[in-house]
């Protein structure tokens, strides 16, 4: 297209030539003579250099100098030469001729022009079409990492739950065995190992995808397989980490609950009490009091008697599960504890450890992590104690644990109970404050709720208190370990590499015993700690009966006869009493507005969904 318009243009510059008289010739093709001789130059100039590249630079440049006037003149005589040929032999243009020429180059002109258009035209739907196969290959791509990715996920959750149900069988065959050798059957499942391993919670999980669906990380790339947040699994973690805490929260608000509602009742009691005190003699009041005091006084002691049994109960276990193991495993510990030590420093083909990084785990108090993976001699030797000490643990945290205080929540029930049976049966059959009875009954149930929550925050401390012990058997061992890692640390010079190995085995041969033993100490005094909890507790729970039932049924403060009580205490009573019937109604409006709140929530969801569904096709 360009050469036809320069041709074109070349040829009506012509016509206007010939129009004015001038003599035209026909313009010839542009010869590649004179390119060749300057390409040819370069090469010829370059080749003398290469030739005198020995001789004076002065008498070089003078050689270069004459060499390119040489070929300019050359190049202006064989121009001229070519133009007087050129002249000679064509012959003078007409104007009829140039402009058959003009119109031969217009039409091939136009052609070329609807050639262009014609292939610009499929250039552009090409183009289209490559971009959406572009885009079709993407969204291949991308269908291919997304099922690559699911895949993966839903292998690794199955492994990793299979995995967990397989170490919970293997403790539950080691109890097994223990309990009864010559009865195990290593084929009877002692539960259902596929509802366990469906119990396990597994995600994997994308903090990438996560972060870039959320608009973060602009400047990274998109990572492949991922179009929702949802499917990036960090939504479904963080809900249940939610749901995690949610037992813990509803606990404490029904803690908060019981312990205001009795509150409320202990303060209904007393704002109700007009001073006058039971409608008895003096004997009869000194006869009713007596039997509530022994009533108190039995209830005290088997309340001391239950957290004594949880104690003991405890102390049994703990002797039975761990206690009891421990010999065995400190034994097992010791007798490897060499053997691991030896290991250490074997040749390179059997330790696996050069020069380099045995100082570098020493320097690290034996815990040291390179190329090769971790290097934990700390927690090496603790193993063997670790496995013996497994079945036990849980065994003692997991099943007896719970039984302890299932058990101890189920008597204290009954002795409350017991406790208000008398105390009401004696109460109803003198006739003595019988009004109060329903409320004192609540009481019972507060106080039982009470107790019944505080098995399960003991229980909880046990749990809490025995992960911290677990984790200080390695701690222990490395604290024992220190001054082995310090010496050879310290060494230097020729044959400092036999001289820590020498070193290391000494101190294992030298305090593997007492490190094991010190290791295994922590466990001690815990029955103590969790008896003094829920005495304590206990010791409350009492004092809040012996008041309340004081001061329905005993000695509480009255008036003698004839007396009655100052007009600012009752009125001071009555206001508060009017207060305390005023919470229950708050706490319901409070109770309705929270499932008005819900009710709204729903319905708003409800309305948005329908407008979505109805605007829907319409954007279709």
């Amino acid at each position: 297209m360009n050469d036809v318009e320069d041709q074109l243009e070349a040829w009506e510059e012509l016509m206007n030539k010939a129009e004015k008289g001038e003599k035209v010739f026909a313009p010839k093709a542009k010869s590649t003579k004179a390119k060749k001789r300057k390409s040819s130059s370069p090469q010829r100039s370059r080749k003398r250099q290469k030739r005198t590249k020995d001789t004076d630079s002065d008498l070089n440049d003078f050689i270069d100098d004459g060499d390119d006037d040489s070929a300019s003149t050359d190049g202006d005589e064989d121009n001229a030469s070519d133009k007087e040929v050129d002249e000679a032999d064509q012959v003078p243009l007409m104007e009829d001729r140039i402009s058959s020429k003009i119109t031969e180059l217009r039409a091939t002109k136009k052609e070329a022009r609807c050639q262009r258009t014609e292939l610009e035209a499929k250039i552009k739907d090409l183009q289209k079409q490559i971009t959406e196969v572009e885009q079709a290959q993407q969204k291949i791509e991308e269908e291919i990492s997304r099922d690559c990715i699911e895949g993966r996920n839903g292998y690794s959750k199955g492994a990793i739950q299979q995995d967990f149900a397989s170490g919970i069988k293997e403790l539950d065959q080691e109890l097994a065995e223990e309990a009864d050798e010559e009865n195990f059957n290593p084929e009877n499942e002692i539960r259902d190992y596929d509802e366990v391993a469906r119990s396990l919670s597994v995600f994997c999980v994308s903090s990438r995808g996560y972060q870039k669906l959320k608009g973060r990380l602009t400047k990274d790339p998109d990572v492949p397989g991922f179009k929702a947040v949802e499917e990036t699994e960090i939504p479904q973690l963080q809900e249940h980490f939610r749901k995690l805490t949610e037992t813990g929260r509803t606990e404490t608000c029904k803690r908060f609950l019981i312990n205001f509602g009795q509150l409320l009742n202990s303060m209904t009691l007393w704002a109700s009490s007009d001073g006058r005190g039971m409608n008895m003699s003096k004997d009869q009041k000194e006869k009713e009091a007596k039997f509530l005091k022994k009533c108190l006084a039995d209830l005290q002691k088997r309340l001391d008697k239950l957290v004594s049994t949880v104690a003991q109960d405890l102390s049994e276990a703990f002797d039975d599960n761990i206690y009891d193991k421990y010999p065995a495993a400190i034994a097992a510990a010791v007798q490897e504890a060499v053997v691991t030590c030896a290991n250490w420093g074997a040749p390179r083909g059997d330790g696996d450890y050069c020069w380099v990084t045995y100082k570098a785990i020493y320097r690290r108090d034996g815990n040291y992590s390179n190329g090769q993976g971790p290097h934990d001699w700390n927690t090496a030797l603790s193993e063997p104690m670790i496995k013996h000490l497994a079945g036990g643990w849980e065994r003692m945290f997991s099943r007896c644990n719970q039984a302890i205080f299932s058990s101890f929540a189920t008597e204290s029930k009954k002795t409350l109970h017991k406790f208000h049976k008398e105390v009401s049966k004696r109460a109803r059959k003198s006739g003595a404050a019988i009004a109060g009875l329903p409320m004192l009954k609540q009481q019972i149930n507060a106080c039982e709720a009470i107790l019944k929550d505080l098995g399960i925050i003991t229980k909880e401390v046990v749990n809490t208190e025995q992960k911290e012990i677990n984790r200080t058997f390695v701690p222990v061992i490395t604290k024992a370990m220190h001054e082995a890692y310090q010496i050879c640390t310290d060494e230097a010079g020729p044959g400092s590499y036999m001289c820590m190995k020498s070193a290391m085995n000494s101190h294992v041969a030298t305090a593997r015993s007492a490190m094991f033993q010190d290791s295994t100490a922590h466990l001690d005094g815990l029955a103590e700690k969790v008896e003094t909890i829920m005495a304590d507790k206990a010791d409350e729970v009492f004092i809040a009966v012996k008041r309340d039932y004081t001061q329905v049924l005993g000695e509480g403060k009255s008036y003698a006869e004839g007396e009655i009580m100052p007009r600012w205490e009752r009125m001071m009573r009555k206001d508060a009493l009017k207060i305390i019937e005023g919470a229950e109604g708050k706490f319901e409006r409070l109770v309705q507005d929270i499932e008005d709140e819900d009710e709204d929530l729903l319905m708003d969801t409800q309305e948005a969904v329908a407008s979505t569904a109805t605007d829907t096709p319409s954007e279709n």
